[in-house]
């Protein structure tokens, strides 16, 4: 008997997953959690209407060691819609790990991606920039692992929520009036041509905001702005807390961070930037999602991020912000953010990739960082 099984997860799975994704953090010199409490599989509404979690079942404990998911959607190709796949939320305990079960899941995956009655152009994914570890391996191509075609790199930005930041003055320069969307379609037609000339930016539509299975699973209305010139929507974007049900904990500190915390807190304290909490804490963040400014205008484009930490709940801290590398935006957001992560974005595939996505012809890249 095989003793690593590959299979589909079901219903019976989530206390099983829930319990693989606290145990298995993302070491670093802060390491983190990312939980899925109090339910996985309803967490994964951020990945769109279709996604599969695949598990690696050990036969001999009775346990999951290892977990994926895959996800397609449409998402934007040279301003045409096309359905494109993301691979997130790879977990692999620790006793399992140098088994060779990386590239037997791959070839699951593939089982999958082949059964696929309407099969993705290719699949997304990120790799940590520091996580060398990860990056060297899934790179190498070796033992039937797909080729990873380096498309750019996703910079998720921290800005602390700055109360006091003034922007009337600054929405009456620009003639330019800010408040939530009175039509949520028109700011859907909005983000589905402004959006679309943004490489792999998704094709949303009124199922995404709905309760509550859609996208953007806790997001209101009144937590999205849109800024106006006249009649016409010339920027908007949204704040988006996933805490009731995906939330990033702090799992502990290296023996530097450990040492230094409380001098580097007090240090934050003083300047406004960003301390770091207790371990076991969860981050008090919100996502800003679908960032979109007609002509990457970066005028207005701050005035949005300077108006959604106005209005950011009391129990946020800070907002995350993701941008590629070659995005106009990125500048504006970087005078306004204290810290940085970057991660690599590939497009993974067996075979080439479209030519859509090659850079530099593709452009600007855009990824929902709230969904990955």
């Amino acid at each position: 008997m095989t003793r690593y099984r590959f299979e589909l997860a079901g219903p019976d799975d989530d206390a099983a997953l829930r319990q693989l994704m606290a145990q298995t953090p993302m070491k670093g010199g802060v390491s983190l959690s990312f939980l899925r409490e109090p339910h996985y599989f309803a967490a994964n509404c951020v990945l769109g209407p279709d996604h599969q979690t695949i598990v690696c079942r050990d036969r001999v404990m009775n346990d999951i060691v290892g977990v994926a998911t895959r996800s397609v959607r449409d998402l934007f190709l040279d301003s045409q819609a096309a359905r494109v796949g993301y691979l997130s939320g790879l977990r692999i305990a620790g006793h399992a790990r140098n088994r060779g079960l990386l590239a037997r899941g791959y070839r699951f995956l593939k089982e999958l991606h082949d059964a696929d009655p309407e099969p993705p152009a290719c699949y997304l994914t990120t790799i940590a920039e520091k996580n060398t570890l990860a990056m060297k391996l899934l790179t190498s191509g070796r033992a039937g692992l797909p080729d990873y075609h380096l498309l750019s790199t996703l910079h998720t930005l921290v800005l602390p929520i700055r109360k006091r930041t003034p922007t009337t003055s600054n929405a009456t320069r620009l003639n330019c009036a800010l408040g939530p969307p009175e039509d949520l379609r028109e700011v859907l037609r909005f983000l589905n041509t402004t959006g679309a000339k943004k490489t792999c930016f998704p094709r949303y539509d009124l199922a995404d905001f709905q309760e509550p299975g859609g996208t953007f699973r806790g997001l209101s209305t009144s937590s999205i702005l849109v800024a106006r010139r006249g009649n016409s929507i010339i920027g908007a974007a949204g704040i988006w807390s996933q805490r009731d049900f995906r939330q990033t904990v702090v799992s502990g500190y290296g023996p530097a961070v450990q040492l230094l915390r409380p001098l580097l807190n007090v240090w934050c304290w003083a300047t406004g930037g960003i301390q770091l909490p207790q371990v076991g804490s969860v981050l008090e963040a919100a996502f800003v999602c679908f960032p979109v400014v007609a002509d990457n205008d970066p005028a207005v484009f701050r005035l949005l991020l300077q108006q959604l930490m106005q209005t950011a709940p009391s129990d946020t801290k800070y907002l995350l912000i993701g941008l590629c590398a070659n995005d106009p935006l990125l500048a504006t957001a970087r005078v306004l953010g204290r810290t940085e992560y970057r991660t690599k974005l590939y497009a993974v595939n067996w075979g080439p990739i479209s030519e859509q996505l090659v850079p530099p012809r593709a452009g600007q890249y855009y990824l929902e960082t709230g969904c990955l």
